[in-house]
Formats: C-alpha cells, sequence, structure tokens
C-alpha cells in the first residue's frame, strides 16, 4: 500500500475540515515515520477514531484541533518517538478515550485543552520519558479520574489541585 510504499515522510491534514463527512475514522492506519499535523483540523459532529492506529517515528501535532460533539477514540493506538501536542485542542461533549494507548519518549501535551461534559479515560495508557502536560487544561463540570502509568501521581495531584480550584470558584 502507500505507507509501504512510503516509509519515511510527512503527513499534512493541517487545517482540513472534515465536517461534511459525519464520522471520521483512522482506526487501524498505519502512518509512516515522519511528522504527522493534524492542526487546526476540524473533525464534524461525528465520532472520530484513531483507535488501534500506529502514528510510526515523528512528531504529531492536534493544535487547536476541533473535535466536535462526538465521541473520540485513541483506543489501543501507538504513538512512537517524538512530541505528542493537543494543545489548545478542543473536544466536545462526547467521550474522550486513551484506553490503552502507547506514547513514546518524548513530550505528550494537552495545553490549554478544552475538554466538555463527556467522560475522559485514559486508563491503561503508558507514557515513555517526555514530559505529559494538562497544564491550563478545561474540563466540564465532572472531572473523571485519571490514572496512567509512570504519571499517576502527577495527575492525581492535578485532580486535587483541579477540585480545590472548583471548591474555591464556588
Amino acid at each position: 500500500a502507500w505507507v509501504a510504499e512510503n516509509p519515511e515522510t510527512d503527513i499534512d491534514f493541517s487545517g482540513v475540515d472534515f465536517s461534511e463527512y459525519g464520522d471520521v475514522s483512522f482506526a487501524g492506519f498505519h502512518f509512516p515515520n515522519g511528522g504527522k499535523d493534524f492542526s487546526r483540523t476540524i473533525f464534524g459532529k461525528g465520532i472520530v477514531s484513531f483507535s488501534r492506529a500506529t502514528f510510526g517515528e515523528g512528531d504529531v501535532s492536534f493544535y487547536r484541533a476541533t473535535f466536535g460533539e462526538g465521541d473520540v477514540s485513541f483506543y489501543d493506538a501507538a504513538f512512537g518517538e517524538g512530541d505528542i501536542s493537543f494543545s489548545d485542542a478542543a473536544f466536545g461533549n462526547g467521550d474522550v478515550s486513551f484506553i490503552g494507548a502507547m506514547f513514546g519518549d518524548g513530550d505528550v501535551s494537552f495545553y490549554d485543552a478544552t475538554f466538555g461534559e463527556g467522560d475522559i479515560d485514559i486508563h491503561r495508557a503508558t507514557f515513555g520519558d517526555g514530559d505529559v502536560s494538562f497544564e491550563d487544561a478545561a474540563f466540564g463540570d465532572d472531572l473523571s479520574t485519571f490514572t496512567a502509568r509512570r504519571s499517576a501521581t502527577a495527575m492525581s495531584t492535578f485532580t486535587e489541585r483541579r477540585s480545590a480550584r472548583a471548591m474555591s470558584d464556588s
């Protein structure tokens, strides 16, 4: 297939508007090594699935991506070595799943990302040696519990700070 013939190439979906297509699925897709750019992509109101996708080596950017109102799944997705950015991404009110996702040895950032009212589930996710950040991320009224290997302490600290902030805002 195309990836076998192009194992080292950048993929650029930046600014693409998928909203007219309903559900968007990259489930099971094997991306080549190189950069994967989904920055400013609009996924529309349907379900978005990257379940069991393999992203290969290289940076992956969902910077300022808009996921709409449907569920978003990165279930068992495998990210290779490289930085992963969901900074400023907007997740709608659907559920967001990173269950079993594997992140390589790069930084993973959800800086300033916004999550709606749906559940956020990253249990069984594993992170490599890079930093993992949810700094300034905004969550709907119900904050899901975060558990992930290697960063469970940071996540529980984050949850406690978020809960204390929510109580002081009341």
